[in-house]
């Protein structure tokens, strides 16, 4: 997986000292010269750590922030990076959802290992979405009575109090348990259980 980092500043020779210091470490840097242009090219780009400065013209870090839409916001994990910090900014920073905040001039090591952390934290995130949308594909592949079937045997119903919920015959609730499995690509019913927690069928 490409694990990139976005650097967004003003300052051409920050850009440049971040973008090689992220990129000895392993990652993949792409800068943005303001606020504005990563908003703009934000939808098409692979999921990654977001620094970003805090004053800049035209429009600042909080600006971005606030126009940034919320389904992006998981998928950029963010470190405010600020030459001005003070207490009010920090908690300003902390109420927008921003994961960290850095005061210039830091530690090199300080960055990366808030790079790194946030990364594993975005590793994680996008494991599950992952999961989730197979779990998705499959259960979507399921009639709507193999569906209800599947919800009530992961909710540890047997059998025949199954048949007795949808009205059905213990053999057609049979029927229905074998076909579900079969289109779930699984063969044991708990197999099946932990594909509808995936996919959000089970509360």
């Amino acid at each position: 997986m490409i694990r990139s980092v976005y650097i967004v500043d003003d300052d051409a020779s920050i850009r440049r000292s971040t973008a090689f210091l992220v990129k000895s470490a392993g990652y993949q840097p792409r800068a943005f010269t303001s606020a504005s242009d990563f908003l703009r090219e934000a939808p098409t780009l692979l999921p990654g750590v977001l620094l970003l400065d805090v004053r800049m013209p035209e429009m600042d870090g909080f600006a971005l922030l606030d126009d940034l839409p919320a389904s992006l916001g998981a998928l950029f994990p963010i470190v405010m990076i600020t030459g001005h910090g003070d207490l009010a900014t920090a908690v300003q920073a902390i109420r927008h959802g921003v994961r960290d905040f850095l005061e210039k001039p830091y530690e090199d090591d300080d960055l990366l290992g808030i790079v790194a952390r946030l990364w594993d934290d975005l590793d994680g995130h996008l494991s599950h979405i992952e999961q989730r949308s197979a779990a998705l594909r499959l259960t979507g592949k399921l009639t709507e009575r193999e569906r209800e079937v599947l919800i009530l045997l992961a909710q540890g119903r047997p059998n025949k109090l199954v048949a007795h919920a949808l009205d059905l015959s213990i053999r057609t609730v049979e029927m229905h348990r074998a076909q579900m499995l079969e289109r779930l690509g699984v063969r044991t019913l708990p197999e099946a259980t932990r594909l509808a927690l995936a996919a959000g069928l089970l509360e």
